[in-house]
């Protein structure tokens, strides 16, 4: 049966390396062909979890402003 869950979100930032990585993961758990046991996909979620951004917070802030600006 389907489950539905509800969260809220207390803290938000960009980070589509993250985003990426569930998406793949979402990809594979949907794939006809790949088949992903419930295991593997949470300790593929707890893994995307665990991985600090790649860049510092203050690059991101520095593009950020440059996105901004441009858009502006």
């Amino acid at each position: 049966d389907p489950v539905t869950a509800s969260r809220t979100v207390r803290r938000r930032g960009t980070d589509y390396t993250r985003l990426a990585a569930v998406f793949r993961l979402v990809d594979d758990i949907t794939s006809e062909d790949a088949e992903v046991s419930l295991e593997e996909a949470y300790r593929r979620l707890a893994e995307i979890r665990r991985n600090r951004h790649p860049y510092p917070g203050w690059v991101l802030t520095a593009a950020a402003g440059l996105l901004a600006g441009s858009a502006s």
